[in-house]
């Protein structure tokens, strides 16, 4: 009984479905998901499942989940869809008091169908593996190095798309009270990718960044001016590939009564 209590689990399941009124087609039944084209408007369905071993253990935890995000469009040029599907494993040890130790290995598939447009079409199948590292040596500060390393192909096409991502992350986080609150981060990201990176399928593999390396960094000061006034000021800035240095500036006051 001891040993079984230390388990625990968490799931969720979310749907939400849009459909004509045709033959064949129940409007109440939201399982039936694969639905004619004629019919359909839209369907969205999330599932998510974790289980816990020893959870909130102030030595250790390790959780075993998995995810599957999936919706699909009607549009006058024919449907389109896309689902995500995730396996993983993480788990954390806190070393000493102040240090801690946190790694993550995952399997996923993203898919992405569409009926008139043979490029928007594939199948990426990932590795990754996502150790990291962080100190805490007081409860104003703390700060944390990361490593991704990730494997993609493209299953669906004979054109083999691949990648492969280190991308390396060191950030922290400094609070002095509840009045203000800095934080900061800074990525470095290697991309080899083989394919046309100006695609669809390029896009999903590169996620907004360039193939080879890729800088990104940013800070941004949260400061409590008066009992309702808070102002938030943030500087990022990024340098992909073979792009210009891009800076972009952000502040934000916000007030309540």
């Amino acid at each position: 009984k001891k040993f079984m209590s230390k388990f625990s689990t968490q799931s969720s399941l979310q749907i939400t479905r849009k459909v004509r009124q045709l033959d064949g087609v129940s409007p109440w039944n939201p399982f039936e998901l694969n639905i004619a084209d004629t019919a359909l408007v839209s369907t969205r369905s999330s599932v998510y499942n974790t289980l816990f071993f020893n959870r909130a253990d102030p030595k250790y935890d390790v959780q075993l989940g998995m995810s599957d995000n999936q919706n699909k469009l009607g549009q006058t040029t024919g449907f389109e869809s896309r689902r995500q599907r995730e396996q993983f494993v993480k788990t954390r040890w806190n070393v000493l008091k102040s240090l801690s130790f946190q790694t993550e290995l995952s399997l996923g598939v993203d898919e992405q169908g569409s009926e008139q447009f043979e490029s928007k079409r594939y199948r990426i199948e990932s590795w990754e593996a996502k150790p990291q590292l962080t100190w805490q040596p007081s409860n104003s500060f703390r700060t944390g190095i990361t490593w991704r390393y990730k494997l993609a192909e493209n299953r669906l096409d004979t054109l083999g798309e691949n990648a492969r991502t280190n991308d390396l992350k060191w950030e922290a986080t400094f609070n002095q009270s509840a009045t203000t609150s800095l934080r900061s981060e800074f990525s470095f990201v290697n991309i080899q990718f083989e394919g046309q990176a100006n695609s669809p399928v390029g896009f999903a593999f590169l996620q907004g960044l360039q193939n080879g390396k890729n800088f990104i960094w940013n800070i941004t000061l949260d400061r409590q001016l008066a009992k309702n006034i808070r102002i938030g000021i943030t500087y990022e800035g990024r340098k992909t590939g073979e792009a210009k240095l891009a800076h972009v500036g952000r502040a934000q006051v916000g007030a309540g009564f």
